[in-house]
């Protein structure tokens, strides 16, 4: 059987996202895959064997050296392939008995990938405004890496098609919507025939309410629906979800936009059909 290898910032047990997607359809289509999550800091780190967690899904975690987000020289960036490396492919080389057919990549500061598995093909898919993203008040640091990236890999997709034109300035990008069934079609971007904003994706820590209100320049009557799966770092899940939104969203009654929760009242880190059953839940 095949073998791929997926790389992530992810950890398997959040909230299924487009990792998580990728990972069961091409264990569907017949591989082994492999979800490289999220490592740990080097005093963490404890070398651990492929966990199998579904079916013809293994998980593995490396470490990190220094955090993505706060490598803002290239020396750091080399200080992190350096030590990681060598892990990630004695993990993969253990798990694959030798070379894997493909890795599948999600991170933007996977460039090192193509010195440590150079004939293995390398498939990246940028998921996200990385650059955009930027927890610092510069996000050259970030161009960087995603620049290298996706210069040094074999293929090159992306998931919405302002993305797909940022990268095509260093790649020939595709766009990839692995969500959808029939061909793409770009929206009607005219907000004035708009009654309804619908938000359809996992929250973290927070909605910017006041910004998607400033977005959506609704009449009085227009309703904003979110459809959501959370995961809540430690607070139970109704009690967070629910002063949440009541925290942000504040008297309906006052504000043009109604803020409205689509889905079961409880917030759920299982996947978002679990959320879809079209009950309906104010939070004023």
């Amino acid at each position: 059987m095949e073998s791929i290898v997926l790389f992530t910032h992810t950890s398997w047990e959040e909230a299924p996202r487009i990792r998580h997607q990728v990972a069961r359809l091409l264990r569907d289509f017949g591989y082994r895959v492999l979800f490289i999550e999220r490592g740990d800091n080097v005093f963490k780190y404890r070398a651990s064997q492929p966990r199998e967690v579904e079916a013809d899904i293994w998980v593995a975690r490396p470490l990190r050296a220094v955090h993505h987000q706060l490598r803002v020289a290239p020396v750091l960036n080399h200080l992190e392939a350096f030590v990681v490396a060598p892990v990630v492919r004695s993990i993969v080389d253990q798990w694959a008995c030798g070379v894997p057919d493909a890795i599948v990549n999600f991170a933007h500061d996977g460039w090192w990938l193509r010195e440590a598995f150079p004939s293995t093909r390398l498939v990246t898919i940028i998921h996200d405004d990385f650059e955009a993203q930027s927890r610092l008040p510069f996000h050259g640091h970030i161009t960087w890496t995603l620049k290298r990236t996706c210069m040094l890999s074999d293929d090159v997709f992306a998931v919405s098609v302002p993305l797909q034109h940022r990268l095509q300035q260093w790649c020939s990008a595709k766009l990839f919507l692995p969500w959808t069934i029939d061909r793409y079609v770009s929206p009607n971007t005219d907000m004035a025939s708009k009654d309804i904003l619908m938000f359809w994706g996992t929250v973290d820590n927070a909605l910017d309410l006041a910004m998607i209100q400033q977005s959506f320049t609704a009449e009085a009557g227009s309703s904003i629906a979110i459809c959501w799966s959370h995961s809540n770092r430690g607070r139970p899940k109704d009690d967070y979800c629910k002063s949440r939104f009541s925290d942000e969203c504040g008297d309906s009654s006052a504000s043009p936009a109604k803020c409205a929760s689509y889905g079961p009242c409880a917030c759920s880190d299982t996947s978002l059909s679990s959320n879809s059953s079209g009950q309906r839940c104010d939070v004023s």
